[in-house]
């Protein structure tokens, strides 16, 4: 009998320690310090925003990429495969062409704007065709002895000369289409660190190459812009140490007539850290003596 009560007891006694036992242990949470690396393809604001595409954040420092093709606004532009991806101190960014489209203007209502003197344009080259017309035979009596060493030249052939029409009706064509005035070849953009580059293959304005200017933080300059120095502003391998510590190149920037901003390839350079924060757990409660009313002989 002794021993069935002891044995009682003693199981008694576990079961009532084992109910009061809190496991003791380190456990642990990760949090990242710092400021992550991040990079996007393109992006615009203004009379037509788009979101940054595709764009990457490497939130614990690993690479993370991701890549599109076209743009989720149509109308914007036209422009290839586009890249970006970003890792610990390091990021890249690429759109394989830009092509500024005639619907970039219809979109933001700029083409409506203009179309009073797209039509009056038309109406002049119009005109001027006609009056060429009517005083090309007289003109040809005035002016049919000159050159008599050489064909002569005519009235008419002076004044419908492409010399005289062809700027104007290719001044009336450019207005008519404005939104195609500018094509940009491959651009990149690459940064290490607090350093880095943004390259753009080539610019054509109106279907002309112009020279670009190498260098950090570059603009083209108004001569360079030409005819569009009134719609457009340039701006080439733009560099910019950020208030966070993190360092962006952006390609190319495209600002046109102030309404319409567009950003192509940018690279923002940052490091996170992993930083293992252990989590604090109670200490276990101190064991209570138990009670029990079976009297104990022996």
């Amino acid at each position: 009998m002794k021993r069935e009560l002891k044995a009682a007891l003693g199981a008694t006694a576990l079961l009532a320690g084992a109910a009061t036992v809190v496991v003791v242990g380190g456990a642990t949470s990760g949090t990242a310090a710092g400021v992550p690396s991040s990079a996007y393809g393109i992006t615009a604001s203004g009379l037509i925003p788009i979101d940054p595409t595709p764009s990457v954040t490497s939130t614990d420092g690993k690479a993370v990429s991701d890549s599109a093709v076209g743009l989720p606004v149509p109308g914007l532009a036209d422009v290839g495969v586009i890249n970006a991806m970003a890792e610990n101190d390091h990021a890249t960014a690429s759109v394989a062409n830009v092509d500024l489209t005639g619907g970039l203007l219809k979109n933001a209502g700029l083409s409506t704007a203009l179309a009073p003197v797209v039509d009056g344009c038309n109406q002049l080259a119009s005109a001027l065709n006609n009056t060429t017309a009517q005083l090309g035979g007289a003109l040809t009596d005035l002016l049919g002895q000159i050159g008599s060493a050489t064909p002569p030249l005519t009235g008419g052939d002076l004044i419908s000369s492409p010399t005289v029409l062809g700027p104007l009706q290719k001044l009336c064509d450019t207005l008519d289409n404005l939104g195609e005035l500018v094509h940009v070849g491959a651009v990149t953009a690459e940064c290490t660190g607090h350093t880095g580059e943004g390259k753009v293959a080539s610019i054509n304005l109106l279907g002309l190459p112009v020279d670009l200017p190498t260098g950090a933080n570059q603009a083209l300059s108004s001569g360079a812009l030409g005819a569009l120095a009134p719609v457009l502003d340039v701006k080439i391998n733009t560099q910019t140490t950020n208030a966070d510590g993190t360092f962006t190149v952006t390609a190319l920037e495209l600002d046109v007539l102030g309404q319409i901003q567009i950003k192509v390839a940018s690279a923002t350079c940052g490091h996170v850290t992993n930083a293992v924060t252990p989590t604090e757990v109670p200490s276990a409660p101190a064991p209570k003596p138990i009670k029990t009313d079976v009297p104990v002989t022996g």
